[in-house]
Formats: structure tokens, sequence, C-alpha cells
């Protein structure tokens, strides 16, 4: 049997991933606007040029470039993300599972989930990012894309954002628990030590679930910037031959800027409000 979950609880959940996804935006947008360029540029360029650049022509607003979408829609996801796997998880466990199984296909779930909210997020934040006029507009190009494509123009990307995202969220939660476990997190008894084991469990697991995704992400941000109909295998194979395995890596440096510190932020964040609210 499973604990059945509260009315009390589920606020709780949904108001702690909110602030969690919030604050891990704001850690983390710069450098994910710097890696959308690297993988969107046809030349190749490193990560300092692209922050001069930006630097050079926006100051630090240029960073925060395509913010407006993430941030607005980044609360109801994370907090969606995290509910629903607060939800699933007591099911799942009293299938007496493996541990790791048990979190991997809970983060799965909870990922998937997501799916109808984060594909559109993600199109007109990639755009935004990728775009070098200064003067797009997420609003502006919502509507001419409702208007001329429908529905389903703001879901294009979906099956590669669908293949990075399912995984990724099961390695995620999995990560975090077994790395917990290996630092004995729950044996510490110096508050300090506790904080830093935690903030070094999230990150690591963001890296963990991530690098096996950088090729996926950089096919998923290629096609949601290009103008035409592209697929996965054509996006693919175009890619290697202009520079073999490397190049479905682009942006991996300022990838790793950002998954460290935005998913350290958002996982802790979420534990001390949940238990703060509970």
């Amino acid at each position: 049997m499973y604990t059945q979950t509260t009315r009390e609880s589920l606020l709780s959940f949904y108001a702690s991933g909110a602030i969690a996804g919030t604050i891990s935006v704001m850690v983390s947008h710069p450098a994910d606007t710097v890696k959308v360029k690297l993988q969107c540029s046809s030349e190749k360029l490193r990560a300092s040029t692209i922050c001069k650049s930006i630097w050079r022509k926006s100051g630090i607003r240029g960073f925060f470039s395509g913010a407006a979408a993430p941030i607005f829609f980044r609360a109801p996801i994370t907090a969606w993300l995290f509910t629903s796997h607060e939800m699933i998880k007591p099911r799942v466990e009293c299938l007496g599972l493996n541990k790791d199984f048990t979190n991997f296909s809970c983060g799965a779930f909870a990922g998937l989930s997501l799916l109808p909210i984060i594909v559109p997020v993600e199109l007109f934040k990639c755009k935004s990012q990728s775009s070098t006029s200064g003067t797009y507009s997420i609003r502006k190009d919502f509507l001419k894309t409702m208007k001329t494509q429908g529905p389903r123009g703001i879901y294009k990307g979906a099956l590669p954002t669908f293949l990075r995202e399912v995984p990724g969220s099961g390695l995620l939660f999995m990560s975090k628990d077994k790395l917990e476990r290996i630092f004995r997190v729950d044996q510490e008894q110096s508050h300090s030590r506790l904080i830093l084991k935690k903030i070094l469990a999230g990150g690591m697991a963001g890296l963990i679930a991530w690098c096996g995704s950088i090729p996926l992400d950089t096919v998923k941000s290629i096609i949601q910037t290009s103008p035409k109909h592209r697929t996965i295998p054509e996006v693919t194979t175009e890619l290697y031959r202009a520079g073999g395995i490397a190049t479905l890596y682009k942006g991996l440096v300022p990838q790793c800027f950002r998954i460290f510190p935005g998913n350290a932020s958002l996982l802790l964040t979420y534990e001390v409000f949940k238990n703060y609210l509970n």
C-alpha cells in the first residue's frame, strides 16, 4: 500500500518546485544563451568569443536573452515535474522493485508529463537566443506561428525534446539519490557538510543526466531554429560530416557551467522549501 498524498503536501511540492525552478533559471540562463549560440552557429567559435560578442552588443542583458519564456514557464514546469514525481514515487515503490530502477522510472514518467509545456517553451527560447536582429519578440512570433502553422508549429522539435527529456529526467532523479547514498548524506551531522554534499550530489546528477543528452540537445536546437523542416537523421548526419562526433557536442563547456549550478540550485532549493513548508 502507498501513502495517500494530502492536498497540503501537493501544494508544498508545487510551491517548492515553482520557487526552485525560478532560481535555477536565473542561475543557469547566461550559460544557456552561450550554449545555444554555439550550437546554432555554422562557424567553429569558442565560448569566450561568444561571450565577448554578447557583451559588446548588449551587455549583461544579452546573456538573459530569451529568459522571459523560461522564467515565466519554468515555475509551473518544475512545479509539475516535482509534484508528479512525488505522486508517482510511492505508487512505484510499493511494487518492491530495485531502488535505482524505481527512481529512474519515476523521473522518466515525470519528464514525460512535462512535454506538452516544455516543447513550446524550448522552441521560443532557442529562437530568441539565436536571433541576431535584437528585435525578436516571443509574443509576436508565437501569434505568427499559431496563425500560419497552428498548434503543430509550436511543437516543432517535439521528438528530440522527448528523447532528451524523458531519459534525462530519469537519470537526474536516479543519480541524485544514488550519489546521496554514496556520500552518506543521511548520516551527516555537520550542517555545512550536509549542504555541500547535497550541492555536489545535485550538480553531479545534472552532469550525468545531461552528458548523454547533449547531442540530442544540439540537434533539437538546430531543428527548432531552422526556418525549414528538418529531421533528426538529417541534422545528425550533417553535423557529423561537418566535424565528426565533436560537432554533436558543440556548447559542451557552457553546458557544463549551466548544468552543475543550475541542477544543484534546483534540487537543493526544492528540498529546503519542501521541508520548510511541510
